[in-house]
C-alpha cells in the first residue's frame, strides 16, 4: 500500500486508524507528553498502548484517565506460565 501524507493525515483526522504504541516508558514524561500530544490532535482514532514496564510498577501508575478511559493490566505470559 502506498500511503502518502495527505492520505495518512486524513485517515488521522476521520478517526479511521488504530494507532498502537509499544514499549511506552510511562515514567517517561517526553514520552507521555508525545504520546498524549499525538491524541490530542487526532481524537478521533483508537489507541491502544503497551508498556514493558514491571506490573508493580503499572499498578501503581495510572496513566492519565482522560486520554486513556479504559485501562488494562494483562501479565506477561513466559514459557513458564502455559
Amino acid at each position: 500500500c502506498n500511503l502518502n501524507k495527505r492520505d495518512l493525515t486524513s485517515m488521522l483526522e476521520k478517526g479511521s486508524l488504530v494507532i498502537a504504541f509499544d514499549n511506552l516508558n510511562i515514567q517517561s514524561k517526553n514520552d507521555l507528553k508525545t504520546v498524549f500530544d499525538f491524541m490530542k490532535e487526532y481524537p478521533l482514532c483508537r489507541y491502544i498502548a503497551c508498556s514493558a514496564e514491571p506490573e508493580i510498577i503499572i499498578k501503581d501508575k495510572k496513566i492519565n484517565e482522560e486520554l486513556f478511559p479504559e485501562q488494562v493490566y494483562l501479565h506477561s505470559f513466559k514459557k513458564i506460565h502455559t
